[in-house]
């Protein structure tokens, strides 16, 4: 059952300003995409033309959205814009990539505001904008629907064809500017930084909160009357089963428009359910070369020659039919085949799918809790048990608590030990019917921390092994609240030596910045290694699949709409590690794969500043290590 939906319209064809040309299409889509939703009994209010002036656009925000006391719990919540969009300079201390952050024009941009001398009325930027979603999310949940009909760059106002396009000519008396703190939009931005709540939480927010369908790239231009028209010609009147990713992916892009979403692919629409699908199993597609078959899956998802790939059904029950082994590995794919010294392998049946096998791990149980821990390998296992303390990557020990039992799960790797990385802890009731798949986890985790990028014959072969990765950076700074309400950093970079030694401070925030001095495009992936629950948490990853690559990622603080991280030990804990790990690929990737969350209560660590020396190939990867102590 679709959730009960209201929608805000926003949509300008006509500015008061002489300064903006007006626009033919937007009030028509406005309309188009009103009769959608009153097909689904939305609840919905409409602000047209002159309708849409700054002021009412905030004040209708918060009292159709956000103060709106018949909401119901679950409700779909859409802001819909159409309309023009622009870029101009960012408020002082406010770090952004280029310099400029995006803005929606209301129908009153640069009138003169008739108590002040020589004051226009200015645009909404999108930090004043992702402070009222935050607090219509504080209020009401995450099932929020941003749509931007509008362009996000200031870069001319005709396109190739001719056609009207939805950006408003560049005005530098103000664009060039600093954007100003003004009211209401700095109650906003101070609004937006007192609701963080990060306690448990390292990494930004989860991507359940709301979702974005923009028209365009931000650097690009929106042709006046094409997206809406066909978002709602691609959106089903059945939405059960329609995911976010199943809508975006219908809707074709065009030259120099790009159509954008950013949030979780497998969310359905208007709701906060996702469909559930395992990311780490890679589709079988035959090959026509005997029993060869291949998969999306390369060297940055840990794919290496040799690797077996365990063969399972595509449902529930994940029902085990065989094992693959990597025959050739590509530069987006790899081609895998029956394990050598092995007969012919049978074809499997059509939705097959194939699940990395890590490196096993030798496993230690310690003698006092052999006659509880019952283990078995099999030939699919990644595991293997071992007499001997000394041979073993973890030791397993049950230790009584009255009523109940803690598996402790001690890794033995000297870089655990050297850092001062705790035994990981879980509820003996909570394993001990899944201790197999719990070891699969550690051997993932221990796989994807190790490995490191290595230049192998297909790189070579393309002529590209010459990649230089040499100039990209990271680094951690402690944060601060700007006075006029949003995050700046305030220390210098904290990284030395691709170690951080940090203090465990309740009142600490902090931010990542990744910087690409290459000379060269290049997407980042950031990980968070909890070796204290053996999750491998995303703490940034591109937006969308069509995003272009982005030269400087601030996270927690400029530009994100993250929230600030924080690094807290447990209270019971002393000492304790963990590990961030960046990825850069020349290409976009989905490393959804690389996901594991094992448990969901994660303690907090901190981070450091860190100069990042790749080698050369398409893809490359290093590591940072994170301590959190009480004292020094």
């Amino acid at each position: 059952m679709t959730p009960p939906i209201v929608a805000l319209i926003v949509a300008i064809n006509k500015y008061q300003s002489d300064s903006i040309c007006n626009l033919n299409e937007c009030l028509n889509d406005s309309r188009l995409i009103g009769e959608y939703f009153r097909t689904l009994d939305a609840n919905i209010v409409t602000l047209e033309d002159g309708e849409a002036t700054r002021e009412n656009i905030i004040s209708t925000f918060r009292s159709h959205l956000i103060d709106n006391v018949d909401i119901k719990p679950g409700s779909a919540l859409v802001f819909y814009f159409a309309g023009h969009g622009t870029r101009v300079k960012a408020p002082d201390g406010w770090e952004t990539h280029n310099g400029r952050i995006e803005a929606i024009c209301p129908s009153d941009e640069f009138v003169e505001v008739a108590e002040a001398e020589r004051m226009v009325i200015r645009c909404i930027p999108d930090l004043t904008l992702n402070g009222l979603i935050c607090e219509l999310e504080n209020k009401h949940g995450g099932n929020i629907t941003v749509i931007l009909d509008c362009c996000h760059a200031g870069s001319g106002t005709r396109d190739r064809d001719g056609k009207l396009s939805r950006a408003r000519e560049p005005y530098t008396d103000y664009d060039n500017k600093p954007f100003p703190p003004l009211r209401p939009d700095v109650d906003i931005w101070k609004s937006h930084v007192s609701s963080f709540d990060t306690s448990g939480q390292l990494g930004p927010r989860e991507k359940s909160s709301h979702v974005l369908i923009a028209a365009c790239r931000e650097e690009e231009k929106a042709s006046d009357g094409y997206f809406t028209r066909l978002l709602v010609e691609n959106l089903p009147r059945d939405i059960s089963q329609v995911t976010y990713g199943d809508l975006i992916a219908s809707i074709p892009a065009r030259l120099q428009q790009v159509p954008q979403y950013e949030g979780d692919q497998d969310r359905i629409l208007f709701d906060t359910k996702i469909i559930d699908r395992d990311h780490r199993a890679f589709k079988l597609r035959p090959r026509d070369e005997g029993y060869e078959y291949e998969v999306g899956a390369w060297g940055i998802h840990g794919v290496k020659e040799g690797m077996k790939f365990r063969v399972q059904s595509d449902d529930n029950d994940r029902k085990f039919l065989g094992v693959l082994e990597t025959r050739k590995l590509g530069t987006v794919s790899s081609i895998l085949g029956p394990v050598k010294g092995t007969c012919d392998t049978p074809l499997f049946q059509k939705g097959a799918v194939a699940v990395m096998m890590p490196d096993m791990i030798n496993v230690f149980i310690d003698p006092d809790s052999r006659n509880i821990i019952s283990l078995q390998e099999t030939t699919h296992s990644s595991f293997k048990l071992v007499d001997a303390r000394c041979r073993a990557n973890v030791a397993l020990k049950l230790v009584s608590n009255g009523d109940s039992s803690t598996l402790l799960v001690e890794n033995l790797d000297p870089l655990y030990i050297k850092h001062g990385c705790r035994p990981a802890e879980f509820k003996w009731e909570d394993v001990s019917r899944s201790l197999p798949s719990l070891l699969h986890g550690i051997a993932n985790f221990k796989y994807h921390l190790d490995r490191d990028h290595a230049v192998d014959s297909v790189e070579a072969a393309s002529g590209d092994s010459h990649l230089d990765f040499e100039g990209v950076t990271m680094a951690l700074y402690s944060l601060q609240i700007h006075s006029s309400g949003f995050i700046q950093r305030r220390s210098d970079n904290l990284f030395e030596n691709l170690t951080a030694s940090l203090l465990s401070d309740n009142g600490a925030s902090y931010g990542i910045r990744i910087k690409n001095g290459t000379g060269q495009p290049l997407f980042f992936y950031l990980f968070y290694f909890d070796p204290s629950t053996y999750t491998i948490q995303p703490i940034y990853e591109p937006r969308s699949s069509t995003m272009s690559p982005i030269n400087i990622i601030t996270i927690g603080y400029g530009s994100t709409t993250s929230e600030p991280l924080e690094f807290i030990l447990n209270d019971n804990a002393e000492r304790d590690a963990g590990f961030v790990k960046l990825y850069a690929s020349k290409q976009y990737v989905d490393l959804r794969p690389l996901h594991q969350p094992l448990v969901l209560d994660c303690p907090q660590r901190k981070v450091r500043l860190l100069k990042l020396s790749f080698r050369t190939g398409f893809w490359c990867a290093r590591r940072a290590i994170i301590e959190v102590s009480r004292s020094k």
